[in-house]
């Protein structure tokens, strides 16, 4: 068939406007062919045109050949608006595209690239729903396009994924499992890894960068393991990932391990694999292998300067960082490209405001200021050097602000100390529409923490929860901190124990808190319940067991932990741990030993060390080392009132009045000023401050009278006022009166007035309380029947019923004379240092056993996450059908003869009929339960915000029960309806009887019955009952123990901390999981229980119970399983087809 001359013609004239074309007059075999199989030859020709003249970058050309085509089909149109989209032509292909009638996803998904491209994330997302609403159906790279914009939501776009059958798709799942991994959801990730069926590099490249973003080196390491025996090659990608755990872990054998099998690769000669390595070394602190390798690197990028700049920075080699940075300026390298983000991180955090100044100059020549990286990193520098005016400026100036501006702003607020100003700046992000993320609340969360502001910390902790990042390592371990320094112990270790996955920062978090409160014992036991858990400690976990010991006193224990860390796990120590045992030994008059410290610590000693011997000398009446320590203080720090302070109050307390007099001439003429004593409280979350014997406060006749009031009953119990912390040479009665209105007193009686009765009352304050204010704050926690926290710039007090958390070692060792005189001491820096996190994120946990995760001589099969095994009916089992049991075919018979059990990893235990008899839990804990629901009720109703919690719990499942029909369910009363609180409580009850009456398995039922037996456990009415040889057990096995119950987390926790024969059996315990993970007849729950133990495989964790229906489910996801058959339990069907046990004596594991 011949072309029609019209044909010929027009090819012709539209060909005129393109290059010369290969356009041949007579038709060809391959024409015939497209038209006998119904394509258009002269579309298709002139299609060719378009993309000789795009891809030689004649755009206006093309766009006037395709102007001219008689007959345009889609690919005609997606050519030109790709074209648009690469030259950033955003209008010209807006307006093409809203000007053509006919579109495939492929011209929808151009577009959303090209919005994306301009920053315009938002229509990107709109273009989608768009798509959507026109029933166009996306392909995989729509969709992979749409999951890799900025603002999408992963797990609203994953149905879609599913529903279009994409989700088979390699590619598209790796770009999920990669948009949850970056999103921080990494359990949907390791879902999506589960499920898939095909796995190549990439998919272990994602999810192994996302285990160690997460802080879970291990699972990551393990990853890599198994990509290995999969045999799918390692990639670049693969060997900088597996790089980036190696450095999160500090694991320096690793690191070589890795290197060395990059020797044996080519990827010994790429730059990006060469960088990884780099920033290994870097990280790792290894200076001189980082320089070797640098200048041995066959070629140099700009990211290869830029990390070796960055590590020379944070070893604070500011000359060779300069050098370095004038070098690649002389190489040529494009100055657009030259590590400028980086020069501004080394002003900020040198800091060195000059440096940072002069980049700025450059980027503002070069226009490049307002780029959002280095815009961002400018205002990072300047809040990094004290300069908050320029950083705010910058901010301003920022056409855009993203997320990450605001982050950057409100971190510097934070921490130059203005926390309020962070605050606000937090409500106008939210206000401008913009998501924080886990950066900007973990920066929000030390603001609260620094205010001490539980109300606002609760709501922090609500929308991180609601905002997706509550399963985060790292979001739970910024949680425990700040419920710990906002004086709520409990609430800490409450989120520490129901964080699904912990890693070193979760441990040190937790151990730190512990330290804090003063609680030595209980650091320590965290401290070998981190290495029970497999966790190795790193120097920041030391660092708070050392504080610990300081709190306490505890100067043998101390010296322990000290050489233990140099010796046994090789950390060499910093000067805060140096800090902390003088301190120790200081206190309890070791100054020989200090001395002897003095010299052997490679450092000098820093103001910190020097203030804690002069609060030694104090406590201990040396006046010899007391000036030596005090003249190192002036010189260091010639503004500081501390040491000024300390000898005046040394002289004056041993009646040297003169020299006492002396030392406060010489802090006047120096022009020195003591700081101010002030504490505050919040209430209704409102901050109310107080500042010591300011007696203008518009309600201080009031809270006079409520002091006078206290010191009346106080006067009664035998109080005499403790002069000697009033060391002024003035008469007795003076003395008297300047004790009466220290802050704290002031702030405790103001919120006695202002907070209902049996409350707790949080106190916080700038400096250390005195003695006879500790004294005092612990009577009035007896007469007013509460309990008082203070937190002074030290440590946290814990006040109840006349008794202090601190065992009253205040009094051994008087650290500062409180809010008449002295500043706050160098241990408060020290403890804000220990507990910011920001050491300890570089410093992760070490790895077990890393020397075999790179070898390749086992054999065994290797699956880090798999399937359930699945589940098969068998003839045999025809008799639990009807129980809608299924078995695995194949299951063994009932057998006393136990299983091989050495691959055992894991153990988790069922409590009831299983560790504990069955008669304590149904003859007493639920009858306690079921008898004192209505004293518990009437005792905490409207005063506790756990019992509110727990009554809205209570009211939403009645109401549901109601809706339902079941029976017993009682209505009740709203609050504000009159009848009082009786008639609540009572309806509460009510409801709360027949459930327990019913059995029933309810989250407010199970929340409600642990308090209660919490209230029992603490009174001592309650002891519970374990068996013997499940105490032994617990004791004996060295397999990490779990417990999975019906009953609540903190329930099954007071079980086993309260045994009436055998103690607290927690520290042999790993951890607690009841029903928010599935019920325990679900094979899903097991299946949730595995993947949150982190075992290769299902069968290395052994799961003990005494029913039937939970084994059959835990067999079916693959656990081993063995029933305990105990007296009273209920009888197993016949041919159950378990192993079973009478007592753990049985089990060695």
């Amino acid at each position: 068939m011949h072309p029609s001359k019209t044909t010929a013609t027009v090819v012709a004239n539209v060909a005129a406007a393109a290059l010369p074309l290969p356009l041949p007059r007579a038709a060809t075999p391959l024409d015939a062919r497209m038209v006998k199989t119904g394509f258009d030859v002269l579309t298709y020709r002139l299609n060719l045109g378009l993309r000789s003249l795009l891809s030689s970058g004649h755009l206006h050309r093309a766009r006037a050949m395709f102007d001219q085509m008689p007959h345009k089909n889609i690919f005609s149109l997606n050519l030109i608006l790709s074209a648009y989209s690469s030259s950033g032509d955003l209008p010209a292909a807006q307006h093409l595209f809203l000007s053509s009638p006919h579109r495939n996803a492929t011209t929808w998904t151009i577009m959303m690239r090209a919005h994306a491209a301009a920053g315009r994330t938002s229509d990107a997302l709109s273009l989608f729903r768009a798509m959507l609403g026109e029933g166009v159906i996306p392909d995989r790279v729509t969709v992979t396009t749409v999951l890799n914009l900025p603002g999408c939501t992963v797990p609203s776009l994953h149905p879609f994924a599913i529903k279009f059958g994409l989700d088979t798709h390699v590619f598209v799942c790796n770009t999920l499992l990669d948009a949850y991994c970056k999103h921080g959801l990494l359990a949907a990730a390791r879902r999506v890894f589960l499920e898939m069926h095909d796995k190549d590099a990439v998919t272990y490249n994602a999810m192994m960068m996302g285990c160690s973003k997460e802080g879970l080196h291990t699972q990551a390491l393990q990853l890599f393991a198994a990509m290995r025996r999969a045999g799918i090659p390692a990639t670049h990608f693969t060997f900088s990932s597996i790089l980036t755990v190696a450095a999160g872990m500090a694991h320096l054998l690793l690191g070589h391990q890795v290197h060395a099998l990059v020797l044996r690769s080519t990827s010994v000669l790429n730059v990006f694999v060469n960088n990884s390595l780099l920033d290994f070394y870097s990280k790792c602190d290894c200076l001189d292998d980082m320089r070797r390798l640098f200048d041995e690197m066959p070629e140099r990028d700009n990211v290869s300067y830029n990390v070796i700049i960055a590590a020379y920075a944070w070893n604070q080699c500011a000359a060779t960082v300069l050098r370095l940075f004038r070098e690649m300026q002389k190489l040529g390298f494009d100055r657009q490209v030259l590590p400028y983000a980086t020069m501004l991180s080394v002003a900020g955090s040198l800091p060195d405001v000059h440096i940072g100044k002069q980049i700025h100059a450059q980027l503002v020549l070069l226009g490049l200021a307002s780029e959002d990286l280095l815009g961002n990193a400018l205002i990072d520098m300047y809040s990094k050097c004290g300069m908050l005016d320029a950083a705010k400026s910058n901010f301003s100036n920022r056409s855009e602000k993203s997320a990450i501006s605001w982050t950057a702003l409100i971190t510097g607020y934070v921490q130059n100390g203005q926390h309020e100003e962070a605050l606000q700046l937090f409500s106008d992000m939210r206000r401008a529409g913009l998501r924080p993320d886990r950066a900007t609340f973990s920066s929000i969360i030390k603001a609260s923490s620094s205010l001490a502001m539980i109300g606002l910390g609760r709501q922090l902790h609500s929308y991180l929860i609601r905002s997706g990042y509550k399963s985060s390592v790292f979001s739970g371990s910024v949680l425990v901190d700040m419920y710990a320094k906002c004086g709520c112990l409990d609430e800490a270790l409450r989120t520490f124990d129901e964080m699904p996955e912990r890693n070193s920062i979760s441990w040190n978090a937790v151990i730190s808190a512990y330290a804090h409160y003063g609680e030595a014992k209980n650091a320590i036991k965290m401290f070998e319940g981190m290495l029970h858990c497999g966790f190795n400690p790193d120097s920041v976990t030391f660092l708070s067991v050392l504080a610990a010991c300081s709190h306490n006193g505890l100067a043998d224990e101390c010296m322990k932990y000290f050489h233990l860390m140099k010796h046994q796990y090789s950390i060499s120590p910093w000067k805060e741990h140096y800090a902390c045992v003088i301190d120790t030994l200081g206190r309890v008059g070791c100054f020989s030993q200090v001395q002897k410290m003095l010299v052997e610590m490679p450092f000098k000693a820093d103001p910190i060390i020097w203030t804690s011997i002069l609060h030694s000398c104090r406590i201990h009446g040396n006046q010899e080392l007391a000036r030596v320590a005090a003249d190192k203080l002036f010189g260091m720090e010639p503004t500081d009132a501390t040491p000024y302070v300390i000898l005046s109050n040394i002289y004056a307390r041993a009646g040297q009045w003169e020299d006492a007099a002396c030392v406060k001439k010489i802090m006047r003429d120096r022009g020195v000023r003591k700081e101010s004593g002030y504490s505050w409280v919040e209430i209704k979350q409102k901050i109310y401050s107080f500042a010591s014997n300011d007696l203008t406060s518009p309600m201080i006749d009031e809270i006079k009278d409520e002091l006078d009031r206290l010191y009346k009953e106080m006067d009664k119990q035998g109080y005499k006022p403790d002069i000697t912390c009033a060391l002024h040479m003035v008469d007795h009665e003076l003395k008297l009166e300047s004790l009466k209105y220290h802050s704290e007193r002031l702030a405790i009686a103001f919120a006695l007035m202002n907070t209902p009765a049996g409350t707790p009352i949080r106190i916080m304050k700038n400096l250390t309380a005195c003695l006879d204010c500790h004294a005092v704050i612990k009577m009035i926690s007896k007469i007013v029947n509460r309990d008082i926290i203070v937190r002074d710039s030290r440590r946290f007090h814990h006040f109840k019923d006349g008794v202090c958390s601190c065992g009253d070692y205040w009094h051994q060792c008087d650290v500062k004379s409180g809010d008449s005189k002295g500043s706050a001491c160098g241990w408060c820096e020290r403890m804000k240092w220990m507990k910011s996190g920001e050491r300890s994120m570089q410093v992760q946990m070490q790895m077990q056993q890393a020397t075999t995760v790179l070898s390749s001589s086992s054999n065994r099969p290797w699956t880090l996450w798999c399937h359930p095994v699945p589940v098969v009916s068998s003839p045999s089992h025809a008799k639990n059908k009807k129980h809608g049991l299924r078995l695995r075919a194949g299951m063994a018979m009932a057998s006393s003869e136990l299983p091989d059990l050495s691959a055992i990893q894991r153990v988790v235990l069922d409590i009831e009929g299983t560790t504990t008899p069955i008669s304590f839990v149904a003859d007493v804990l639920f009858p306690y339960a079921r008898d004192n629901v209505r004293r518990h009720l009437a005792a905490t109703y409207g005063s506790s915000e756990e019992t509110r919690a727990d009554v809205a719990l209570l009211r939403a499942q009645v109401e549901e029960d109601l809706a339902q029909g079941v029976d017993g369910a009682v209505a009740v009363p709203p609050d504000a309806e009159g009848e009082g609180e009786g008639a609540v409580v009572e309806a509460l009850a009510a409801n709360v009887e027949s459930m327990i009456r019913a059995d029933r398995k309810v989250t407010a039922l199970k929340q409600l019955q642990g308090r209660i037996w919490r209230r029992g456990f603490d009174s001592g009415e309650l002891r519970s009952e374990v068996y013997d040889d499940a105490a032994d057990a617990l004791r004996r096995w060295r397999a990490k123990a779990y417990i999975y119950s019906s009953g609540s987390r903190e329930a099954q926790r007071l079980i086993f901390a309260n045994t009436a024969a055998h103690g607290d059996l927690r520290d042999h315990l790993c951890g607690f999981f009841d029903t928010t993970i599935g019920a325990k007849r679900e094979v899903s729950s097991y299946y949730e229980i595995w993947q949150t133990l982190g075992t290769d495989r299902p069968s290395q964790i052994l799961f003990l119970t005494d029913v039937y229906q939970e084994a059959a489910a835990a067999k079916t996801a693959g656990l081993e399983v063995i029933i305990s058959v105990r007296p009273g339990n209920a009888p197993l069907p016949d041919n159950h087809g378990f192993h079973t046990i009478t007592s753990f004596a049985e089990i060695s594991i």
